[in-house]
């Protein structure tokens, strides 16, 4: 495939027929089990996309694969060679990268869902192929439907045989070791360990470039996701309304579940991100090159690396430990802590806290 991740990502949903807003997804299902497919996996791999919401998951979960699998320090790492084509991608990227997000601390559900949304990729892929070889100017609509024929009779045809699919591209295996991967991981425990990060001021100085500094204190200090901060705009010292906020507060708007939130940060940081969008109209970093400097850092401080997000556990201990100081009911504090972090359910602030999460309780 040519050109940059972003561009490959977008001709995987437009050249191969994946896409289906506006239609029927009860029909999309019945004609995915008239041509073979049972059970959710098989449905969820062969069944279109109906909402823009699992277009912008599937897209910002592919772009991350893609991403990985192109720096070339991050697969050195884990012992896969770099490519930056999706059609070059091999089974060993796919374990690669959920290794990667496993040590990066994700929750073992954040963890799955990337695999559901690697094998959707590996079905978009095959489809991308299959038709090229239909159409080799991938521009008849009647080859859109032929290709996912195609594919869809050779996932039919392997599930009936009980072996692995024929395909182009095979990474069922692959993603197999994934999921037992994620299974070992977080098995041995019924309990993870708070991945806070002990020291952020001194991780922070460790930082070379400014614009990476800026970044950490707005998740240290604001509690903010990378991906709410890696592309501020004017928009972002605004309220719904147009008016301007107070010196010290952003709003985010490309938050999870697309609930925007307003978030408190020191002055300083505040008018760094200002004067950058001022300057160049954005504050924008590159989500993976902060990422490697974030992880440089916080080794160089003695600590272990648990992501970007490792900023957003020491935000919520110091909060807790703030609210704490002017509210006993314990509930109301954690309720508060949600609404800073962008959480849907205080119990997700309550494992920030304590470490405590269901996914992987002992086997009895």
């Amino acid at each position: 495939m040519n050109g940059k991740i972003g561009e490959q990502v977008e001709d995987l949903f437009n050249r191969t027929g994946i896409m289906g807003l506006g239609e029927s997804k009860h029909d999309d299902k019945g004609a995915a089990r008239d041509k073979g497919a049972s059970g959710w996996d098989e449905l969820g791999k062969q069944t279109k996309i109906h909402s823009i919401q699992q277009k912008e998951n599937l897209t910002s979960t592919w772009k991350d694969f893609g991403n990985f699998c192109a720096d070339k320090q991050a697969c050195e790492k884990y012992g896969v060679k770099s490519v930056k084509d999706y059609e070059k991608v091999k089974p060993e990227h796919f374990e690669a990268f959920i290794k990667f997000k496993i040590d990066e601390g994700r929750m073992r559900s954040t963890v799955y869902q990337y695999v559901s949304r690697l094998e959707k990729l590996e079905y978009a892929v095959n489809v991308y192929i299959t038709r090229r070889e239909i159409d080799p100017k991938m521009q008849n609509q009647e080859s859109k439907a032929q290709a996912l024929d195609k594919v869809r009779a050779e996932y039919r045809e392997a599930h009936k045989n009980d072996k692995q699919p024929n395909l182009p591209r095979n990474f069922s295996t692959a993603l197999e070791n994934c999921r037992q991967a994620i299974n070992k991981s977080y098995e041995k425990t019924g309990e993870v360990v708070n991945r806070k990060y002990i020291d952020v001021p001194g991780i922070i100085n460790n930082l070379k470039k400014d614009d990476y500094k800026t970044a950490a204190e707005l998740q240290g200090f604001g509690g903010a996701r990378v991906k709410e901060i890696s592309n501020l705009t004017a928009k972002n010292l605004v309220d719904r309304e147009g008016n301007p906020l107070p010196p010290g507060q952003i709003r985010l708007t490309n938050t999870k579940g697309g609930r925007p939130r307003t978030i408190t940060v020191p002055l300083d940081t505040w008018y760094k991100v200002k004067e950058a969008i001022e300057n160049k109209g954005a504050f924008k970093i590159s989500e993976r090159s902060y990422s490697n400097a974030l992880r440089k850092a916080v080794e160089k401080n003695g600590e272990k690396f648990n992501g970007t997000h490792g900023l957003r556990w020491s935000f919520v201990d110091r909060k807790f430990n703030e609210l704490s100081e002017g509210e006993k009911n314990v509930h109301k504090i954690f309720a508060k802590l949600s609404r800073f972090t962008g959480h849907t359910r205080s119990s997700i602030s309550k494992r920030y806290k304590s470490g405590y999460t269901q996914y992987a309780k002992k086997k009895k």
